[in-house]
């Protein structure tokens, strides 16, 4: 059996004074595009999402989920290629409070206000 490709692979998360900075690189041969869209491969906004949230667990050193989105906008696809990498600044507040934006190619793809909550260890 083959294995499949991850979807992404999240290359590094930085502070940055009051920030983070991160950079994932998407794999273009990945079957997510295959079926989003035939031929017209987009990353799903839901996968910029993931990126992002992961980046976020990484940063804070444990998985956090999405509590509350207040707000979300794609602004630009993100249309996979090799060796291209996606750009994530980040900025967490006090209140579990964070403010995101992601880049591809230069063009900011997504800006997101959410609240976070900490996923809890399960239970052995």
């Amino acid at each position: 059996m083959a294995v499949q490709p991850a979807f992404y692979q999240l290359l590094r998360v930085e502070p940055r004074g009051d920030s983070y900075r991160a950079e994932a690189r998407l794999d273009p041969r990945h079957a997510i595009y295959g079926g989003h869209f035939p031929g017209h491969p987009v990353t799903p906004g839901v996968g910029l999402l993931t990126i992002l949230r992961e980046a976020i667990g990484l940063a804070l050193g444990h998985p956090v989920r999405f509590a509350a989105i207040r707000s979300c906008k794609f602004t630009a696809p993100a249309i996979p290629a090799d060796g291209e990498t996606l750009t994530l600044d980040f900025t967490l507040s006090d209140t579990s409070d964070v403010r995101g934006t992601a880049a591809y190619r230069g063009e900011t793809v997504l800006k997101l206000t959410a609240t976070l909550a900490p996923i809890p260890d399960p239970e052995p």
